[in-house]
């Protein structure tokens, strides 16, 4: 009976431990930004705070990624639209999007515009930096503000492709 009880007493320690051991692991792993400006309008405003996290992460089309970018002071919020591999195609007349052959279609819903499954502020917007089509080669992403009208992003020589390792992780919230 004792040593079923201290069994169980040890068991409980080990778990305890092992959940704060996974508490100071995320915790170390993300953070926080308060975004600045208006390229992530509608997903994110002037003023907000995403918190990240960069544990095991992994990128993907479609996230929200917190960037440091070489030459630029502030931390940059962009929306991933090409991993490794991907083919992005660009038609200046419409603002469309196509990754692989597959156009990225706009719809419009309740007065809001949206590519997918995220909102966007605009359905156009200014290509002449940007190259018509790009490949995005192994270890980049490519991405664009969600205001793409309002947006230094991939399109711009200055900012370009990102590389993973400049990805400081994926916002999964935000504080108003």
């Amino acid at each position: 009976m004792e040593r079923s009880k201290n069994s169980k007493r040890v068991l409980i320690l080990v778990a305890v431990l092992l959940v704060a051991l996974a508490v100071a692991a995320v915790a170390s792993q993300g953070g926080s930004v308060l975004v600045s400006g208006n390229s992530m309008q509608p997903t994110y405003q002037n003023g907000d705070r995403v918190i990240f996290m960069n544990l095991f992460y992994i990128p993907q089309n479609g996230d929200v990624v917190i960037l440091d970018i070489d030459g630029f002071e502030d931390t940059f919020i962009k929306r991933v639209i090409g991993v490794a591999g991907d083919k992005l195609e660009f038609d200046e007349k419409t603002g469309l999007i196509s990754r692989n052959g597959n156009i990225l279609e706009i719809t419009e819903k309740d007065g809001l515009l949206y590519e997918g499954e995220y909102t966007i502020l605009s359905r156009t917007a200014d290509w002449k930096d940007a190259q018509q089509t790009v490949i995005v080669p192994q270890g980049y992403v490519f991405v664009l503000g969600d205001n793409r009208g309002n947006s230094r992003d991939s399109r711009n020589e200055e900012v370009g492709m990102i590389h993973t390792s400049r990805i400081e992780g994926k916002a999964i919230f935000t504080i108003n």
